[in-house]
C-alpha cells in the first residue's frame, strides 16, 4: 500500500507507559500494525506537554524531555533495526524502502522549548529531527515571527 503517516505521538506515550516498545504496544502506532499497514514510513512527533513542566526552566525542562524523547526513539530502532531506520530526507527514505525497512522520520512538537536558543535547533538537527512544529503553547519569537512576514506577505 506504501502508507505514509505524518504524525503519531507513540513516543511520548512509550515514555509515559512503562514496559512497552514500539515493537508491540497497546497504542495505535507499532510496528507491527505498520507492517500489516504496508507502510512506508512513520513521522513520529516527539511531543511535549507544556503543562507538564512548571515555573521557571519549563522551556529548558520541556528540551530535556525532547532529548530523552529522542534518545528513546533511537534505542527502539536500534532494537528493531532489520525492521526500521531514520531517515533525514529523501534518499534515505529510498534505501530504506529498497532495504524493505520502514523510515522513522522524528520531529518535535513545540518549538516553544528552544526559547530563542538557536543552537538547540541546530542539536535537534544534528540528532535528524527535520520537522518543528514552531507554534505551541508558547508565542516563540519564531512563531511572532512567522506571523508577522505571513501577514506582510499576505494580499487582501
Amino acid at each position: 500500500m506504501n502508507l505514509i503517516d505524518m504524525h503519531c505521538d507513540t513516543i511520548w506515550k512509550l515514555m509515559e507507559t512503562n514496559g512497552t516498545t514500539l515493537n508491540d504496544n497497546p497504542f495505535c502506532i507499532d510496528l507491527q500494525k505498520l507492517k500489516r499497514a504496508e507502510s512506508t514510513a512513520q513521522f513520529f512527533a516527539c511531543f511535549i506537554y507544556l503543562k507538564q513542566f512548571e515555573g521557571n526552566g519549563r522551556y529548558t525542562k520541556g528540551y530535556d524531555y525532547a532529548m530523552q524523547m529522542l534518545a528513546r526513539i533511537k534505542q527502539e530502532i536500534v532494537q528493531n533495526k532489520d525492521a526500521i531506520a531514520i531517515a533525514r530526507n529523501f534518499l534515505e527514505f529510498d534505501k530504506n524502502q529498497a532495504q524493505g525497512k520502514l523510515s522513522a522520520f522524528v520531529t518535535i512538537e513545540e518549538g516553544g522549548i528552544l526559547d530563542s536558543q538557536m543552537n538547540r535547533l541546530y542539536t535537534f538537527y544534528q540528532e535528524g529531527v527535520r520537522w518543528l512544529l514552531s507554534f505551541g503553547t508558547k508565542k516563540t519569537a519564531l512563531a511572532l515571527q512567522t506571523v508577522k512576514t505571513a501577514k506582510s506577505c499576505r494580499k487582501d
